[in-house]
């Protein structure tokens, strides 16, 4: 599966590629999502992370959307990242 987010529709969306068909599924609604610069998928323990520049922070929500949370919010956008990588196996220091 791909995921992808897309403002004009304001969610983060599973996008399953079933021959030529898209099947498209929403995985975390968009009501405080529509400004979403980056996202990384941690495979690993099943979390998406993503960048929203709106609330300027740095969320995190389980793969099925469940258990959305901030990591990080910051008041100055000079500190908020446009872009994440993760590295899973290393784990949370």
């Amino acid at each position: 599966p791909v995921i992808m987010s897309c403002p004009k529709t304001r969610g983060i969306f599973r996008i399953n590629l079933n021959q030529s068909i898209f099947q498209k599924e929403l995985v975390i609604d968009g009501r405080d999502y529509t400004s979403i610069q980056s996202l990384a998928i941690d495979w690993l323990h099943r979390n998406i992370y993503f960048v929203n520049t709106r609330l300027q922070s740095i969320d995190v929500c389980r793969l099925n959307g469940s258990f959305c949370y901030i990591l990080l919010h910051q008041t100055i956008s000079d500190y908020l990242p446009q872009r994440i990588v993760l590295y899973p196996e290393k784990g949370y220091e």
